[in-house]
């Protein structure tokens, strides 16, 4: 049997467990409550929407110094880094095979040259045989004239001469007609003659001119073993020593590459299909360098080629930045970290990411359209004063579908730490924030961004207001 003593410590001991539950209870509540979710302040501040790609930099005019003719290398006259300037003799080739085929035509050339003489001097002694037989042939046709008319007059006095002078009168004339008819053959003969050597000396002087022209080649094949630097500028690459053969067969082999001005350089940016609508010429563009990853270079875009390159199923153009670069820090060949600033805002109202991504569960949204009232997508005073500006430079009544796309439900709690929706309208992002364009919601707002023990898979899965945006060129886009 218990004393009253025992029943009224028990009581105690009782009322103390409650109690201690209570508090316990009450504690681990608040505890809970207050760590079950992870929550992140609205803020105001500065926002640039960037397009990040990388490039190559290279020199605005590279050349690459070849040689028609083959041969061996005989003397360089240039090496790496070697300055160097227009027409500046930079490397030779062993003449003396050349120097021979040149001697050798010049010699086939004299002999042309004097066959060429003969051959005129030929068609001059035709041509005076010609004068001589046309003389000749003169000199014949008088006498045959002569010897005709006396033979025809002595016919009219034959019964006044004798028979015998008659004879002797046709007689002769027979002989001055046969001595006229050799001439004028001997004529056309010696004519003949003329115009066979006046044929040969037009083949001495097709003679000639072909090899002249061979000796010209020669010339000109002599002189290609001399390598003369093109332009002004400086040696990047030497890809011959001396003793090596080169051989010009097919195509000229590549002995130098020569940059023109490394002062002023430019670089070739791979841009993604998808950001390529957003570059536009005059753009300035910030790059860094892994060789100097603490200065920041500056460029403007030339042009944006219209040439796709497809890359295992990626396609992106080129664009063409152009830059000085006076001290000479970068050189062809860098790689280039490019940043092309797309959009920028300033004294905005951002939220991280996270806070877009986030979306309680559906057994939680049927709980909260039970208990608890949202919030009405109506803009503050506040907010509305501070975005009004902005708004309207950027929205207009044909925008409206546009800017329905660009609303999104975040998430708060309320003083019972219960969640309430909050309906916004958001701009542009760097990738880890975003600009609040307009909603219920002010700087120092708190929003849920995750809560604890959430699966995060879950999370990222939960739809984003970015998801249909176009892909960077790098995959990244940032500050």
């Amino acid at each position: 049997m218990k004393t009253p003593t025992s029943r009224k410590k028990l009581i105690i001991l009782v009322f103390l467990l409650i109690i201690s539950t209570v508090i316990t209870t009450y504690f681990w509540d608040e505890k809970s409550s207050a760590d079950e979710f992870i929550t992140a302040t609205v803020v105001e501040g500065d926002i640039s929407n960037n397009v990040m790609a990388t490039g190559v930099i290279q020199a605005i005019t590279t050349v690459q110094v070849g040689s028609q003719q083959s041969g061996t290398i005989s003397w360089l006259g240039a090496d790496f880094n070697s300055q160097v300037k227009k027409g500046q003799i930079i490397a030779r080739l062993d003449p003396s095979t050349l120097q021979a085929q040149l001697d050798n035509v010049l010699a086939s050339l004299q002999n042309a040259i004097t066959a060429e003489e003969m051959a005129r001097k030929a068609y001059n002694q035709e041509l005076a045989a010609i004068e001589s037989s046309k003389a000749n042939l003169s000199m014949l046709a008088i006498q045959s004239k002569d010897s005709n008319r006396l033979a025809t007059r002595n016919k009219e006095l034959a019964n006044v001469i004798s028979a015998r002078e008659l004879e002797l009168s046709i007689a002769n004339a027979q002989m001055a007609d046969a001595r006229y008819q050799q001439a004028l053959a001997q004529v056309k003969q010696a004519e003949a003659s003329a115009s066979s050597a006046k044929v040969k000396i037009d083949q001495t002087i097709a003679q000639v001119n072909q090899i002249k022209a061979n000796l010209q080649q020669a010339k000109i094949n002599l002189e290609r073993t001399i390598i003369n630097s093109p332009i002004d500028g400086i040696v990047i690459s030497r890809n011959v020593d001396v003793g090596q053969t080169v051989a010009a067969s097919l195509q000229a082999p590549t002995l130098f590459t020569i940059a023109n001005d490394l002062s002023k350089m430019q670089v070739l940016v791979n841009i993604d299909e998808a950001d390529v609508g957003s570059i536009k010429e005059g753009q300035t563009v910030n790059f860094t360098v892994d060789a100097f990853p603490k200065d920041i270079f500056r460029g403007a875009i030339l042009q944006v080629r219209f040439n796709p390159i497809t890359t295992q199923n990626v396609v992106i153009y080129n664009a063409v930045v152009n830059f000085d670069n006076p001290q000479g820090k970068l050189r062809p060949g860098m790689t280039a970290n490019v940043t092309i600033p797309i959009e920028h805002r300033e004294n905005v109202l951002l939220i991280p990411n996270a806070a877009l991504r986030f979306k309680p569960s559906s057994e939680e949204l049927e709980k909260l359209s039970e208990t608890s009232k949202t919030v009405q997508d109506k803009p503050n005073q506040s907010t509305r004063r501070q975005n009004r500006d902005k708004t309207d430079a950027r929205t207009s009544p044909n925008d409206s579908d546009l800017a329905e796309i660009h609303k999104v439900t975040i998430w708060t709690l309320n003083s019972e730490n219960k969640y309430e929706s909050r309906r916004l309208k958001i701009g542009i992002t760097d990738g880890k924030v975003t600009e609040v364009i307009s909603g219920n919601i002010k700087k120092g707002d708190k929003i849920v961004v995750s809560k604890v023990g959430t699966n995060k898979s879950t999370q990222t899965q939960s739809s984003s207001p970015f998801d249909n945006r176009p892909r960077m060129s790098t995959g990244r886009r940032g500050v």
